[in-house]
């Protein structure tokens, strides 16, 4: 909005919402909410309208991919882009992993340790991003409920055994500092990781000697490339 670009801040599931935004003449359309059931809707409406404009969208479950790309979408998924570009930094590793936070990247992470067979633990607060039958089946006795700022909870996830702790908070860079001053209270040995979502955040954390990445703008990254092809 500062920047002078026109914002539209209305329900994108109105009809008069897409024809405000002339939906009829558009070339692109990027969807990229973590709304799937919104997503899907979206689609559908758009291509009701506009039949061959070329529609991006965020899309984390395979299962849905295949049934979204049947209105002739284009997929993509920033946490595996992501993941790719930083999948080097836990190969040949071994020891424990800790995962703060559970979202679509954290499951990434998980599946991954999970194929490697390395020995990971899950901290996360917020009961709410927790599905029942996803934590039975893949976390288990793997997740700590907890906050990752406390030293008890560091402590029961054996921060002290762990050679890498990846941090996946998306915002909160109060809470992602507390935790990093607090593992190094704890113990000097884990490579700490950690999202960070603009470059002035991530300049705080080098200097911290934390490694960073960011999930919006390796997406970012690979939509340009795909846009100049």
């Amino acid at each position: 909005m500062e920047s002078g670009d026109i914002v539209v801040i209305r329900n994108p599931l109105l009809p008069e919402t897409l024809e405000l935004v002339n939906i009829k003449e558009c070339r692109e359309v990027f969807l990229v909410n973590n709304n799937v059931k919104q997503a899907i809707i979206l689609v559908k409406r758009i291509r009701e309208i506009n039949e061959k404009c070329i529609i991006h969208c965020r899309i984390f479950d395979e299962r849905l991919k295949k049934l979204i790309k049947g209105f002739g979408v284009k997929i993509f998924s920033s946490t595996k882009w992501t993941f790719e570009k930083i999948k080097s930094w836990f190969v040949n590793k071994s020891g424990l992993v800790i995962i703060v936070g559970w979202n679509n990247f954290s499951r990434r992470l998980a599946n991954y340790f999970e194929s490697t067979e390395r020995e990971y633990l899950v901290i996360e607060f917020e009961r709410d991003e927790l599905d029942f039958e996803e934590v039975e089946e893949l976390l288990g006795t793997k997740l700590i409920i907890g906050r990752a700022t406390s030293k008890k909870i560091l402590t029961q996830a054996r921060i002290h055994d762990c050679t890498q702790i990846i941090i996946t908070l998306k915002e909160d860079i109060n809470e992602i500092l507390e935790i990093v001053q607090n593992v190094k209270k704890l113990t000097l040995e884990p490579e700490i990781i950690s999202r960070a979502y603009d470059d002035e955040i991530a300049e705080v954390l080098e200097v911290l000697n934390v490694k960073t990445f960011s999930t919006s703008y390796f997406a970012f990254e690979n939509l340009k490339s795909e846009l100049i092809d």
